[in-house]
């Protein structure tokens, strides 16, 4: 073979390899960020979405944060947010169902339908909430305007708001404070304290021991 040829096999061969290299980083460099999408929005074990930053729901779209010590803000209409991780900080617009299953939670937030708490020390700061279950001890609950269906289950906890429809106490030493109309109160729980406005004078039962109230 004459060294022309030889020169041109040659060169050949390195287009070639150049080619092939850069087909293969081209297919990386479009891989890679696929993959880093998929993790931020694949759903948890139970099918909702993990929040691990500012977010907005999907018309009823269920969530949950996990994360110890997370921050985020929630916008849109979402459907379940679970906040498991303890110590989670959470501003949350509008849901139809918030479980607090972590300690030590901090919500802010507009309407909720529903809420669940168990775990203990959580902080919940909302306008209304239609129906209230709280499980965990020593939470606090601040409503600017009303209440539904209230059941405080837990020791130690209080609750603030305009107005209350229904408010069944099984726990101790709760505290309630009322601005305007309790309509319904039933009490089985020992050393709470109650100061309303107006609406009942008295509970309509009342099975514990050492209960206050002020009208």
């Amino acid at each position: 073979m004459t060294r022309t040829a030889l020169s041109a096999r040659t060169a050949l061969s390195s287009r070639a390899a150049a080619a092939g290299l850069l087909i293969a980083l081209t297919v990386a460099g479009c891989s890679a960020p696929q993959a880093s999408d998929s993790e931020t929005t694949a759903p948890s074990a139970s099918g909702s979405r993990e929040i691990t930053a500012d977010s907005s729901c999907a018309a009823g779209e269920d969530v949950v944060i996990s994360a110890k010590n997370s921050s985020a803000v929630l916008t849109g209409d979402c459907g379940t947010v679970t906040l498991s991780g303890s110590d989670v900080h959470a501003n949350i617009d509008s849901a139809k169902k918030l479980v607090v299953t972590g300690s030590g939670a901090a919500v802010i937030g507009k309407k909720w339908d529903a809420v669940e708490t168990t775990g203990a020390k959580a902080s919940l700061n909302a306008d209304e909430i239609a129906t209230l279950t709280v499980s965990g001890a020593d939470t606090t609950v601040t409503l600017s305007r009303k209440a539904g269906k209230v059941t405080l289950g837990a020791d130690g906890g209080s609750l603030n708001a305009h107005d209350v429809q229904a408010l069944t106490v099984t726990g101790d030493r709760n505290t309630v404070v009322l601005s305007g109309t309790l309509s319904g109160l039933t009490v089985s729980g020992d050393t709470n304290t109650f100061n309303w406005s107006s609406g009942v004078k008295l509970p309509g039962s009342d099975t514990g021991k050492d209960n206050t109230y002020t009208r």
